[in-house]
């Protein structure tokens, strides 16, 4: 599970400065930063495919819904 900051880490964090480093600063090339620095590089961005629709089962006591969920799981190829 993440750990979410409290409200006092917030603040105190927004009064913090913040350190600009250059590339001299670390004694590097331009070429050793960047794309040109690095050893992989993005071929392609996708969104994920989409979920197909889900099956929601109500009003059924919990025997039959279990019973439900069965069948179908055996007619998707999921359990023998």
């Amino acid at each position: 599970m993440r750990r979410m900051p409290s409200l006092a880490d917030v603040l105190l964090a927004r009064r913090k400065d913040l350190r600009v480093i250059t590339a001299a600063d670390l004694d590097l090339s331009e070429n050793e930063l960047g794309l040109a620095g690095s050893f992989t590089q993005v071929v392609k961005v996708f969104p994920p495919a989409p979920k197909k629709d889900g099956l929601k089962l109500e009003g059924l006591e919990p025997a039959a819904a279990a019973k439900e969920i069965a069948a179908f799981l055996r007619s998707e190829g999921y359990v023998g």
